[in-house]
């Protein structure tokens, strides 16, 4: 038998703060070779991944070397796997491993490849699981491995609606987040350690432009040309929490500046200067008179015969 053993940092004095984040491959980001990221105190690193027959397959050595296990070579091609005292069972061309006795079924049996064997990734959840001292959370989905109680919320991003857009993110499990507007981009902040997120690839709009991860745990939404504001609500779902924000367009109904006053032009005299041409009569009807005495004034002056007398002033002497 020949014992190989395998030993080294998880990281090398990475800060776990400024490097802990994942993006789920599917959400718009450029693509690159399939790696799986683990993610611990120590900060986060990448092992290749090998896809085979729509299995994805990791390295045992990089395993090895990642969760600090032994390997030992066991007669008619069996191949133990050590963890303080701990061991996994496990024989190539099998789909089966045995631990302390129990059968665990793999998706895929182990496949050896000179002196390098590959393990399906479920062999982590399944198997490194049962005999490892710290919390193993594989999330096959984003190509994640958590290691350790971290607080590293699924997080997806969706944007509902034509001319008036709404963002709807759901964090599982519940996470409060907070939105602030930075310049043109509006920040979605999760209280967490780090995301494990996934955005979609976003059509330019006139509100919304693009969405992407700026930081460990911030979503950045850049906006468009037409953004006016938004609204942001938060409601706790069953295992989960929705944060809704509606965007708003600049408004275009506000009242222009009313235009002063127009000044009226002023009145045409001219017929009153111009010259006299024939008879021109102007009629003085004082009103009252006969048998018609209108009021009385307390020294009984009637007013019929002050009418009558004014009128005869405004007459001017007779011609």
């Amino acid at each position: 038998m020949t014992l190989f053993r395998f030993s080294s940092s998880l990281l090398a004095t990475a800060t776990f703060a400024g490097l802990l984040f994942a993006v789920n491959p599917a959400g718009g980001q450029s693509a690159a070779p399939p790696a799986l990221t683990i993610l611990s105190k120590d900060g986060r690193r990448t092992v290749p991944l090998t896809i085979s027959n729509d299995q994805e397959l990791v390295l045992l050595d990089d395993l090895a070397a990642a969760f600090q296990l032994t390997t030992r070579d066991e007669p008619f091609g069996a191949l133990t796997v050590g963890y303080k005292g701990k061991t996994i069972l496990l024989t190539p061309d099998q789909a089966l491993v045995s631990i302390a006795g129990r059968l665990v079924a793999l998706p895929t049996a182990p496949t050896r490849s000179g002196r390098r064997v590959l393990v399906p990734v479920e062999f982590i959840s399944r198997a490194l699981t049962l005999i490892y001292d710290t919390r193993l959370d594989l999330r096959k989905p984003s190509r994640l491995l958590i290691v350790g109680d971290w607080r590293v919320p699924r997080v997806t991003l969706r944007i509902d609606g034509g001319d008036l857009p709404r963002i709807v993110v759901d964090a599982s499990p519940r996470t409060e987040s907070s939105v602030s507007q930075q310049n043109n981009s509006l920040l979605i902040k999760f209280e967490a350690d780090a995301l494990d997120v996934s955005i979609p690839a976003l059509q330019p709009q006139p509100l919304v432009q693009a969405a992407r991860l700026v930081e460990p745990v911030t979503i950045a939404i850049d906006l468009g040309p037409r953004f006016g504001g938004f609204r942001a609500s938060t409601q706790p779902l069953e295992s989960s929490t929705r944060l809704t924000i509606d965007l708003m367009p600049v408004s275009t109904d506000a009242p222009s500046a009313a235009p002063p006053p127009a000044t009226a032009p002023p009145p045409d005299i001219s017929a009153l200067s111009a010259p006299v041409n024939g008879l021109r009569v102007v009629a003085i009807d004082p009103g009252h008179g006969g048998d018609d005495d209108g009021v009385k004034g307390a020294g009984g002056t009637k007013e019929k015969d002050l009418v009558l007398a004014v009128a005869r002033r405004a007459r001017g002497p007779s011609p």
